[in-house]
């Protein structure tokens, strides 16, 4: 997967009720994630895993989303833009 992340502005995280205030030098975007093969295995992550990445994450992040991918549109296949 390849990302690439414009420079930090505010309207790119206009979320409601969240502070995105941090000081200028710490302002950046960052991107994990986590695909899992079936419900079971997402189920066992929440359970065992995320409560202690969780712990390890506190202080550093200043928010976390999870959502369903339901399906994904490609957009390059073969090395051809479709």
């Amino acid at each position: 997967m390849t990302l690439t992340f414009l420079p930090w502005h505010k309207k790119t995280w206009d979320t409601p009720n969240v502070a995105h205030d941090n000081p200028t030098a710490d302002r950046y975007h960052g991107l994990m994630v986590i695909g899992f093969e079936s419900e079971a295995a997402r189920a066992d992550f929440y359970e065992q895993m995320a409560p202690r990445l969780n712990t390890t994450v506190d202080g550093v992040v200043s928010a976390i989303h999870s959502f369903a991918i339901e399906d994904t549109k490609v957009f390059v296949e073969g090395g051809r833009r479709l």
